[in-house]
C-alpha cells in the first residue's frame, strides 16, 4: 500500500488478508431476497429512499444498502 508519486507522505509496505470470497458478478435484489427467506441473511435494517430493498420492478437490479 502507498503512493508511487511522491506527493503524499506514505511509505509502501505489504499488507495481508485473510481468505475471502468474490462473485463475479453483484448480488441482485431477488438473490438476496431469497437469502433473507432461507433465513441465511438479514433484510437491511435501516433502508432508505436509495435503497432497493421493498421496491418492485427492481428484482434484476444490484442489491444495495
Amino acid at each position: 500500500m502507498g503512493s508511487d508519486d511522491g506527493g503524499y507522505d506514505e511509505k509502501k509496505h505489504r499488507e495481508s488478508v485473510a481468505a475471502f470470497s468474490m462473485d463475479e458478478t453483484e448480488v441482485t435484489l431477488a438473490q438476496y431476497r431469497e437469502c433473507v427467506n432461507a433465513g441465511t441473511c438479514q433484510p437491511p435494517q435501516t433502508p432508505s429512499s436509495a435503497c432497493n430493498w421493498g421496491k418492485s420492478g427492481r428484482d434484476q437490479h444490484p442489491m444495495n444498502c
